[in-house]
């Protein structure tokens, strides 16, 4: 599957918010029971981190839908 985005871009919500960084892409789908693959996303997953005002590491994965390059 073909990712608009890439690890290391620097994104944030198209709503705004801070600059974040994309550490791991999500394509396919996962049995977290047991490991296995079960097909591809619908659409991408982006797995973002960023500091808070007081410094603090922050993370969350947001879909390619709802971010954009800052």
């Amino acid at each position: 599957m073909e990712t608009k985005f890439k690890k290391g871009d620097v994104v944030r919500l198209k709503s705004g918010g801070p600059k974040m960084t994309i550490s791991t892409i999500h394509t396919e789908n996962h049995n977290f029971m047991t490991g296995e693959k079960t097909g591809n996303k619908e659409e991408p997953e982006y797995f973002v981190e960023w500091f808070d005002e007081k410094n603090l590491l922050k993370n969350a994965t947001f879909k390619e839908s709802v971010i954009e390059i800052d």
